[in-house]
């Protein structure tokens, strides 16, 4: 129905491009590293890291050589590359088996952007799996995204706004701004009465300077993880 089309299309203009106010805009920002991942080759990985800040064709030509000998945040960079076209040809599927493969690593990083791969097919059913199961690796970002999508409904999902709440509450416990902002203005309307609508206000104020503070700091660690 027309509800469900017009629900796929926000999240996938909200989730999947850069350009757009959302986590993901933040997903192609060179990772640094991942909490309870390991990656074999993280010296190299570092080392065309800074080689991308001044020479981006071989930056990305040395990363996407590490992915291949199996550098798990390469494979990372290269899988977000591809599903925006940064640096790369869109290519959905390449993006996916690069996540895939991480994921099989243990990235939660990974599931997210297996989620954002389904999403963008309009595969609602797979992309709340793979966003649970980022959710479960710690990824507090892709719980925002299952709150945002049970708030709205949609896309085969209904609507239910205690889902929402409960995804936003863990994904704000792990600390990421963006569940903190939509739980809030959950919060902010009324529905679970006058001490949540309190706490939603002062948890907006909060989160509003909070992401471009994290932003300005270099530690957009804190918006996505």
């Amino acid at each position: 129905g027309r509800k469900s089309a017009l629900t796929v299309d926000f999240f996938n203009s909200l989730l999947g491009r850069k350009s757009v106010g959302g986590a993901s805009q933040y997903l192609g920002v060179f990772p640094e590293s991942e909490a309870g991942v390991n990656d074999p080759l993280l010296r190299e990985y570092q080392s065309a890291g800074r080689t991308l800040k001044v020479d981006r064709p071989e930056g990305l030509r040395e990363i996407g050589s590490l992915a291949l000998q199996g550098s798990t945040l390469s494979m990372l960079f290269v899988a977000d590359a591809l599903r925006k076209g940064d640096g790369y040809k869109v290519d959905l599927e390449k993006s996916q088996g690069w996540y895939g493969h991480a994921a099989s690593l243990g990235s939660g990083r990974a599931m997210y952007g297996l989620g954002l791969i389904h999403l963008a097919r309009s595969d609602i059913g797979n992309a709340i799996e793979a966003f649970e199961a980022a959710g479960e690796r710690g990824r507090g970002v892709a719980l925002w995204a299952l709150g945002l999508l049970y708030e709205q409904g949609g896309g085969g999902i209904s609507q239910d706004t205690d889902k929402a709440r409960a995804h936003l509450e863990r994904g704000a416990s792990l600390g990421p701004v963006w569940s903190s902002r939509t739980l809030s203005i959950l919060l902010m309307s009324g529905r679970y009465g006058t001490w949540p609508r309190l706490r939603g206000y002062a948890t907006y104020l909060t989160g509003f300077v909070a992401a471009p503070i994290a932003v300005a700091r270099g530690r957009v660690d804190l918006i996505m993880r």
